[in-house]
């Protein structure tokens, strides 16, 4: 259940990293130039997020606190995969929504 409990958390973290890098730009698509100008906090915004659920994930006090377990490497790399299929979603909607406002 603790195993559980921490793939269930991060995830739903890692889903609003990409989410959030997604939303700068509520019409332009993140493939664009664009996309790096002033991107800065949202990455430190990011980095500190990242710091705060290692210390979620691996620090002794939360994990009893929490009731959360530790994860294996391949189990972030699963994650980071997974949660960034969020990306073409938010890319799709943008387009569809372009498509509809054209109308």
């Amino acid at each position: 259940m603790e195993y559980a409990r921490s793939i269930a958390v991060n995830g739903l973290v890692m889903f609003e990293a990409y989410y959030l890098l997604c939303s700068r730009y509520l019409h332009a698509s993140i493939f664009r130039r664009q996309f790096f100008n002033g991107i800065m906090p949202s990455l430190i915004a990011i980095g500190l997020v990242a710091v705060l659920q290692l210390l979620f994930t691996y620090f002794p006090l939360s994990q009893r606190i929490f009731e959360v377990a530790g994860l294996q490497l391949q189990d972030w790399l699963i994650l980071l995969v997974v949660s960034a299929m969020i990306v073409p979603v938010v890319e799709l909607e943008k387009f569809l929504l372009q498509k509809w406002r054209r109308r």
